[in-house]
């Protein structure tokens, strides 16, 4: 999953001014699955002459927004894998339902 998020070496080349992009703004990535944590961390350290990064040290849900529409559309509860106000919001306008 980090390649599609940092622009790797051998990927800058297709991504559009990424080194204008990272002077400008400040690259915030977090893991998405287990283990990925320390090559985030690697990949940032790369970067670090073309501008700031950070890498976020989240606990990892082990979860796809596609399987919480999923559960959304079934009428399961997804109340522990939102935040409380996004799931809040999706219930009462009704949303995610099939």
């Amino acid at each position: 999953m980090v390649q599609k998020w940092l622009p790797l070496p051998e990927e800058r080349k297709s991504w559009k001014s990424w080194q204008q992009i990272l002077q400008q703004v400040t690259l915030c990535t977090a893991a998405r699955s287990t283990g990925e944590l320390l090559q985030l961390r690697r990949h940032a350290r790369q970067l670090m002459p073309y501008g700031s990064t950070l890498v976020f040290d989240f606990p990892v849900l082990e979860v796809s927004s596609t399987q919480i529409r999923r559960r959304l559309k079934e009428g399961l509860d997804c109340s522990q894998l939102l935040p409380e106000k996004v799931y809040q919001q999706i219930l009462q306008q009704n949303l995610y339902r099939g």
